[in-house]
């Protein structure tokens, strides 16, 4: 079974999840959930009853899915400078990741640098680095394909964003062997100078792996109610 396939069967149950509560959890606001699903038909004994209670499960997910991802793309040309903790494009990016909206990959790695205003966050709110960059860390939960990361990888003139691509191209592998080794194959392939160049960056900077996510910025940004 492929990454993807698995990947929608995991968004599948957790809408099953959603749906039969009945309810969506955004941070710690409780929000009643749109167009309720009876999810119980997956339990009948009507084989019928099951293909089509599953029809319109996915129905569903592709219905939010195709909506998120315009919500996502205005997002990111409208507050694309707000770094606040669940600014509208923190607040998209969580959705996305939530309902594991697979297509998103090439605008999430298109805003891969985006990063949280650590200030932002609520007191107490005890976070790992990845936190800091959702989209980054959206793309490895959705288990993004690595080609994809190397090409982003290869084209970007960014060096923060060659950093954190790098990062998430070892969470993605999960090995820093695998990691390289996807590098060097990659470089193999490569022809620009660019690409070579920030291929040959990114193996040297995974020598040392828990150096490689930038330390998140302080910073002023824009102020909404």
């Amino acid at each position: 079974m492929n990454n993807r396939l698995v990947t929608m069967l995991q968004a599948i149950v957790l809408m099953v999840i959603l749906l039969t509560t009945g309810r969506v959890f955004a941070g710690n606001a409780e929000v009643e959930n749109i167009d309720m699903v009876d999810t119980k038909q997956l339990l009948s004994a009507q084989t019928m009853e099951r293909s089509q209670a599953l029809d319109g499960l996915t129905a569903k997910y592709r219905e939010v899915s195709a909506s998120l991802l315009k919500t996502l793309e205005e997002a990111k040309t409208e507050f694309r400078t707000d770094r606040r903790y669940h600014s509208p494009l923190h607040s998209a990016i969580l959705a996305v990741d939530a309902w594991q909206v697979i297509d998103a990959d090439a605008l999430l790695l298109s805003m891969v640098d985006y990063e949280l205003d650590p200030s932002s966050l609520p007191l107490g709110m005890d976070v790992p680095g990845g936190y800091f960059y959702p989209a980054a860390k959206t793309l490895v939960r959705l288990r993004v394909d690595m080609a994809k990361v190397e090409r982003a990888l290869g084209a970007t003139e960014d060096p923060k964003a060659l950093r954190i691509l790098t990062w998430v191209l070892l969470e993605r592998g999960e090995d820093i062997e695998k990691a390289k080794m996807a590098l060097a194959d990659a470089s193999g392939k490569s022809h620009g100078a660019t690409e070579k160049r920030n291929i040959s960056e990114a193996l040297e900077l995974l020598n040392n792996p828990s150096e490689l996510l930038p330390m998140p910025t302080r910073g002023d940004h824009p102020s909404s109610k």
